[in-house]
């Protein structure tokens, strides 16, 4: 899916109702991010391809040979992850390197650490709950 239909997507969400509060990192546009993040991640080669980077950054020539992958899907993936704000690149003459972006793996961190469960109590998310306790028994 491309950032542009990840964001019109999520500036259709569902609104929580009124004197509910939200919190700030449930904007639509953010939403849209982390979708595109865990997109990213969302393939082994991807997830083969950090943890490469997390030890050193690589030229793509390095990540082809270990990887077992062919130069133009390679270069897919690489262009998936550098979209999605997870890898760098620069060019030295001939060869091009790629490294991790650390402040988009410390942005997706930050994203799990305010889900985690229990971590919303008296905001938008108790709004279910509250509404499922006076539904009525079927």
């Amino acid at each position: 899916m491309s950032r542009r239909a990840l964001l019109r997507a999520a500036t259709k969400l569902a609104r929580p109702p009124k004197g509910v509060s939200v919190q700030p990192h449930s904007l639509p546009s953010e939403l849209a991010h982390v979708a595109l993040w865990f997109h990213a991640l969302s393939d082994v080669t991807r997830l083969n391809i950090v943890q490469m980077l997390s030890y050193q950054e690589r030229c793509v020539g390095e990540l082809e040979q270990v990887l077992d992958v062919p130069q133009p899907l390679l270069s897919f993936h690489l262009k998936v992850l550098k979209d999605a704000g997870l890898v760098c690149r620069r060019r030295d003459g001939q060869w091009v390197y790629y490294a991790l972006q650390a402040d988009g793996l410390n942005f997706i961190i930050a994203f799990i650490e305010t889900v985690q469960p229990g971590r919303h109590a008296g905001c938008a998310l108790d709004c279910c709950r509250a509404l499922r306790a006076l539904a009525p028994m079927s």
